[in-house]
């Protein structure tokens, strides 16, 4: 029979020890980064949802013939609202409560019918082109998400055809995670 020379073996090597840590730290890193990659998509459905629901109010103040019901002689888009708030928010949200309002309620976000109570991470705007039946509108947002200076930008447009308004099938975007 042989003997056994040493101790019999107890534990871990340093080798199997360093090789689970950096096993460890690969998989931490990949959590942060899915978990950053969620964040600024969930984010970014704020914009979308916004942008899709400036688009509605379009159509629906369009079709509610707001200026007929203000001595209006026809069908018209809103005028162009002023962009809220008046700056892109850069990696935070922006209160926005009370900055939906101008001095004239037969343009802009009123004529829309559109206002946000919450705080936001985008910088909305409404812009119209044209008159009658020619005219067309794009509702936009930009955002500027983990603040280092490049933009998101999404944006969903609208043309007056026929009476009624064709909206794009979905929202447009640029940089939606930036």
């Amino acid at each position: 029979m042989r003997r056994m020379l040493g101790r019999t073996r107890a534990g871990f090597t340093l080798i199997e020890l360093m090789i689970v840590v950096a096993i460890i730290g690969v998989l931490a890193v990949l959590a942060v980064f899915g978990v950053q990659r969620y964040i600024a998509n969930a984010k970014a459905a704020e914009a979308r949802n916004t942008v899709g629901r400036i688009a509605q109010s379009t159509l629906a103040s369009y079709e509610f013939e707001w200026v007929l019901a203000n001595g209006g002689t026809k069908k018209d888009l809103c005028e162009s609202a002023i962009p809220v708030p008046a700056s892109v928010p850069k990696a935070e949200k922006v209160p926005t409560s009370g900055l939906w309002r101008s001095a004239n309620p037969t343009t802009g976000w009123p004529c829309l019918m559109f206002t946000m109570d919450s705080a936001v991470y985008y910088q909305y705007n409404y812009t119209k082109f044209g008159e009658g039946a020619s005219a067309s509108f794009r509702a936009t947002a930009f955002g500027d998400l983990d603040g280092n200076g490049v933009q998101s930008t999404f944006f969903m447009n609208g043309v007056v055809t026929g009476g009624g308004i064709t909206l794009d099938a979905l929202v447009s975007e640029t940089n939606p995670e930036e």
